[in-house]
């Protein structure tokens, strides 16, 4: 494949990608065509594209153009069931329901879930997430209305590994 990239996501039949400078590329049947904008992080799925820049502020397309919305990531993905999910910079995990995510509203609802994680991740087979031991974990019982899953008292993550 052409091109440098630091970091890139694929779905709903798009690919996203940044590079060092943080310029922000989509793939285009056969090349990597520039994105206006700047951001460390892309992320493309049901609830749409989405980024953060390198002061964590977050953005999303909308009507063809980056709005900036609430909050501050460092990470963050939208490859769940139209709900996004993401970690700040002190590793929180947060995420918006689908409610939140369709609404085309900038002030979205952010909830906070228990434990902490470098990187949260989701898609049709669950939420996955690594802490910053490197550890892969699972979290249950997550769905586009609820995608806070279950407690961590409930056993709402569960090591991805024996």
């Amino acid at each position: 494949m052409p091109g440098i990239l630091t970091q890139l996501d694929a779905g709903n039949r798009e690919v996203y990608g940044v590079n060092a400078d943080g310029n922000i590329y989509r793939w285009v049947q056969t090349d990597w065509v520039q994105v206006p904008g700047a951001l460390i992080h892309v992320t493309v799925g049901p609830a749409g594209v989405w980024g953060v820049n390198k002061q964590n502020n977050i953005y999303k397309i909308q009507n063809n153009d980056w709005v900036l919305v609430s909050g501050l990531l460092k990470q963050i993905d939208a490859g769940g069931d139209q709900f996004i999910v993401g970690v700040n910079s002190g590793d929180a995990i947060y995420c918006v329901n689908q409610d939140g995510t369709t609404s085309g509203g900038t002030d979205l609802p952010w909830i906070k879930l228990d434990g902490a994680l470098k990187y949260y991740s989701c898609g049709p087979l669950g939420c996955w997430g690594v802490n910053s031991a490197n550890q892969i974990f699972y979290r249950y019982s997550v769905t586009p209305a609820a995608c806070q899953g279950r407690p961590v008292e409930t056993g709402g993550w569960k090591p991805g590994h024996d």
